[in-house]
């Protein structure tokens, strides 16, 4: 065989396998119910996400997990969403023939060049991100994978994009603490955004419908868990003092500044006792009900993630529940439902109230949320309503 046979039947091995493992993961997503929607699931099969992800093996590429495509240090600016993640926004987003969708986070490419399969003209899809790399990098990929009509712009996200305003439809691939304004101004009346919001220590993506007076009122909501939005540029972000080497605690909440690492790290580190939970399904995954439900009640909720290899902490390589450094309490729930308790009993206490009213209300998920943005004063409440008004808007949060 000659050279460029032996190149040939590389190339089609590593196509074959690709196809391979592509509808693999795609089947898995349909099985576990993260895709439903046929023309969803059809733009999956079709998109080829390895052509985004240059360098990745392929195993990784179609598996259902977040890749990491740029960091400064150890600290990660940028990422592949996990696609079931991608999936479930796409699914709220509800994207039909000819809608022309703004998406904030242009990342690597790859979710544009999906939503231009959804709605059949990839000039209706524009893009912007705060990084003019990745501009250049999604470009380039949308125009190898032969989505060379996408538009891609190099813009802070949290300003949208009022160029090719309005539009019929919006995303947000990163999460935000509060509703951004001029993104509300650029959707349509009857208009969808979908985006993440931080609420304590977890993240909801609501699909938000803009009425008629300008209020958002979500038609349904799934889980997040995207990386929060940038207003500084990775080269703006690379010449700050740097931080230190290494963090072992990953800690996600909407309050960073209540969770300083090496408090967190004396609390966990004290002698503590380990009860059984008697709520399984709690936190058999991240974003589970029962903490999606705590972290609506409790601002001093939060998910921790251990970054190191060393099995320092009792409760294993994450855990999730409340931590309250003023009170010298903590109470949390590692990933095989255990509760472990630092210091006083008070969160505990909390917890365990919070999982009785829980269940009263007949367990809510993110399926029985309905989100409220209120861009005027004239808000009604009712029962179980959680109000956030120190969020601008102001949000309600209604248990159905």
């Amino acid at each position: 065989m000659t050279k460029e046979g032996d190149k040939n039947y590389l190339r089609r091995g590593f196509q074959n396998e690709t196809n391979f493992l592509r509808n693999r993961v795609v089947s898995q997503l349909v099985e576990r119910g993260f895709i439903r929607n046929k023309k969803i699931e059809d733009a999956f099969r079709k998109v080829p996400r390895h052509i985004f992800l240059p360098g990745i093996e392929p195993q990784e590429v179609y598996s259902d997990v977040s890749i990491i495509t740029k960091k400064i240090g150890i600290e990660p600016i940028s990422s592949s969403t996990q696609l079931s993640l991608m999936a479930s926004m796409l699914e709220i987003l509800h994207l039909k023939k000819g809608m022309k969708v703004l998406e904030i986070g242009a990342g690597t490419g790859y979710n544009a060049a999906i939503m231009a399969e959804l709605v059949g003209d990839e000039r209706k899809i524009i893009s912007v991100d705060i990084d003019a790399e990745t501009v250049e990098e999604a470009q380039q990929n949308l125009a190898k994978a032969g989505y060379k009509g996408v538009t891609i712009k190099c813009a802070d996200g949290a300003k949208g994009f009022t160029e090719n305003a309005p539009y019929d439809r919006i995303i947000v691939t990163c999460s935000i603490r509060n509703i951004l304004i001029p993104l509300i101004k650029q959707l349509k009346e009857d208009g969808i955004m979908v985006l993440p919001i931080w609420f304590n220590g977890t993240q909801i993506t609501p699909a938000l419908e803009k009425q008629r007076n300008g209020d958002l009122i979500s038609l349904s909501a799934t889980i997040g868990g995207l990386m929060d939005i940038r207003s500084k540029t990775f080269q703006e972000i690379q010449v700050e003092p740097s931080k230190k080497e290494a963090e072992e605690l990953l800690i996600c909440s909407e309050h960073p500044e209540m969770f300083p690492e090496e408090k967190i790290k004396s609390l966990l580190q004290s002698p503590h006792q380990e009860k059984e939970l008697p709520l399984k399904e709690a936190l058999s995954q991240r974003g589970g009900d029962f903490f999606i439900f705590l972290a609506l009640h409790e601002k001093k909720s939060v998910e921790l993630f251990v970054e190191t290899d060393a099995n320092e902490f009792a409760f294993g390589d994450s855990a999730a529940g409340i931590v309250d450094l003023e009170n010298n309490s903590a109470c949390l729930i590692s990933r095989n439902n255990k509760l472990f308790i630092y210091g006083n009993l008070s969160t505990y206490r909390k917890l365990l109230s919070l999982s009785k009213r829980w269940e009263r209300l007949k367990k809510p998920g993110v399926d029985k949320l309905q989100v409220f943005v209120f861009m005027h004063n004239q808000i009604t409440l009712q029962k179980n309503d959680l109000i956030f008004r120190e969020k601008f808007p102001t949000i309600v949060v209604r248990i159905l």
